[in-house]
């Protein structure tokens, strides 16, 4: 859905909201054909990578009215100048948990099928996901998830259940969303009939907001690095720019 306005007291802009969910066993060519359970279609099936539920995207210009009547010098410069920018919200993607193929605290590899057919395990899942999104001021600070709903799946052949496949859904975690600001302000200044000189000063990341990119998926590392469930990456902070153009 959206709303559009256009040149309404200075203001043209556009506030688009979209929902969307999208679900599948496998998400284009990004899981390369493979299945991770022969027995089970079911258990790759769930939220896909393309799946982001919710997004608002907002886009404006506006004439700012300073000197709008003015006439001569004062009107050329300080006259005439327009604000614009983007505002960006959208919620985060599925960050899958990567394979658990190890007991805990060793470094064995067991196939869950025990035929060396190169399937994949998650491990178990205890509860719904939740986020504690705690101290996070910087990457490696704090968990993005619990992490303790987490726990090793038990291969078939040491009484696992589900074939020795881990209860965990491929969508059980979501990834950060973004929130994220662009404003410009420019003017045209006029040299004639012929020529002008165009000046723009811009803003990224306007607030200069953090913004996660990233976190730590893979189980195993949770018995190593300690990186399963952190925040490891964060989008661009801001990012000033100014521009000049003659055209004649």
């Amino acid at each position: 859905t959206g709303l559009r306005a256009q040149n309404k007291w200075g203001l043209s802009g556009e506030i688009d909201y979209t929902y969307s969910h999208e679900i599948d066993i496998q998400t284009s060519e990004l899981n390369n054909g493979q299945i991770s359970n022969p027995w089970d279609l079911k258990y790759d099936k769930g939220s896909g990578a393309l799946d982001r539920r919710q997004m608002l995207s907002i886009n404006y210009v506006y004439k700012l009215p300073l000197f709008a009547k003015s006439t001569g010098l004062i009107h050329t410069i300080a006259g005439g100048w327009e604000v614009a920018g983007t505002i960006i919200d959208m919620a985060g993607v599925i960050a899958v948990s990567s394979t658990q193929n190890n007991q805990p605290g060793t470094t064995n590899e067991w196939d869950p099928v025990g035929l060396n057919g190169g399937y994949t395990s998650r491990p178990n899942i205890s509860a719904k996901m939740n986020y504690p999104k705690k101290n996070l001021k910087t990457p490696g600070s704090s968990e993005w998830f619990d992490t303790s709903l987490f726990s090793n799946a038990v291969p078939e052949w040491l009484g696992g259940a589900n074939q020795g496949f881990g209860t965990n859904g491929k969508d059980a975690i979501v990834g950060p969303g973004r929130v994220n600001f662009t404003t410009s302000l420019y003017k045209s200044f006029a040299f004639g009939e012929r020529a002008h000189f165009d000046l723009k000063f811009e803003s990224f990341n306007t607030f200069n907001h953090t913004e996660w990119s990233g976190i730590g998926t893979s189980y195993q590392n949770s018995l190593t690095a300690g990186a399963f469930g952190q925040v490891n990456n964060t989008w661009d902070p801001r990012v000033l720019q100014l521009g000049g153009k003659f055209v004649f």
